[in-house]
């Protein structure tokens, strides 16, 4: 499992009726299981022609961090429930195993799955992306369509350049963007190579969450040679978390640098003025899906293994 390269960054399933009612009752306990997090579920209005949704969140600094939802209900479902997975949820699954289990015991479908590589020091660029593109190198039968979004006619506005190539309608996307300068540092050269894959005119197999390197390189022919010199995922959650500190710094020091030093030069001690002006709680500027790197979860979480078990012998 370390020695992967490609992270599963989004992951949505259905799955049959059988199993439904009671993933619907202990959802809250199985993704807790999952993700090695205490959840917390509230109502949502159904989404996706889904009549019921409860959106599950991780508490991080105070705050509620949306990780999972699970729907169903509805005339068009033909009794399947629907769960999905965010990127935030995503970065919390240090083992996909069990969840592959459970898919696999449920006569479950993976309806969509994004697998993404990083490069946190420019080994690829995103004009090699654009290049390759124009070489017919993310050709599988024919050229696929494209766009692009962000400064590309001027780079210095630093807010960072995505390339899209497919359409999500047809099953199959990739999406290259300047993923530091997203987060606030205009002089990063972390780039992310991200793959979508949805079940239109596909099946998505359970082994792609046991071996998403295989699949990732297997989407368009330039994407093979991104493994090799991908990061590993905990230098990524590393990165991910300094960088969108720092940018949260710098933001600081320009708004009330001048202010924090008056107010330190009037308290006795200094610093003891931070107690009166700090506030629980995390920036919405702070990128959310870093935050689990910063603090530590309150409780041990239950047994994937086990709720599997109890879920497919009817206990709950």
């Amino acid at each position: 499992m370390n020695s992967r390269r490609s992270v599963i960054d989004w992951l949505g399933f259905t799955f049959s009726e059988s199993i439904m009612k009671y993933v619907v009752q202990e959802s809250q306990f199985l993704l807790s299981a999952w993700l090695g997090e205490q959840l917390v579920g509230e109502d949502r209005k159904g989404r996706n022609f889904y009549d019921n949704t409860v959106q599950f969140s991780a508490m991080r600094a105070g705050e509620l961090i949306p990780v999972a939802h699970i729907a169903w209900g509805g005339e068009n479902q033909r009794g399947r429930a629907n769960i999905q997975l965010t990127g935030a949820g995503c970065s919390m699954v240090k083992n996909w195993e069990p969840v592959a289990e459970f898919l696999d015991s449920c006569d479950a479908r993976i309806t969509r799955v994004d697998l993404a590589v990083d490069l946190l020091n420019g080994e690829h660029t995103l004009d090699d992306a654009f290049d390759w593109y124009r070489e017919g190198h993310f050709n599988i039968n024919r050229q696929p369509m494209h766009r692009v979004i962000g400064p590309w006619l001027d780079e210095s506005q630093g807010t960072g350049r995505t390339l899209e190539v497919g359409r999500r309608k047809n099953g199959k996307m990739a999406r290259i963007y300047e993923k530091g300068k997203q987060l606030g540092d205009a002089t990063s050269p972390w780039v992310r190579f991200e793959g979508e894959l949805h079940n239109i005119d596909r099946e998505l197999p359970v082994d792609i969450l046991r071996n998403p390197d295989v699949y990732f390189s297997g989407m368009y022919p330039c994407f093979e040679q991104l493994l090799e010199v991908a990061a590993t995922r905990i230098k990524t959650e590393q990165t991910q978390g300094e960088t969108s500190i720092a940018r949260l710094m710098d933001c600081l020091k320009a708004s009330y640098g001048k202010a924090i030093f008056v107010a330190r030069m009037q308290s006795p001690d200094h610093d003891d003025f931070l107690d009166d002006i700090q506030q629980i709680g995390v920036p919405k500027r702070l990128c959310r899906s870093s935050l689990h790197m910063m603090t530590n979860a309150y409780f041990s979480p239950p047994d994937a293994a086990t709720v599997i078990g109890e879920l497919n012998s009817g206990t709950f």
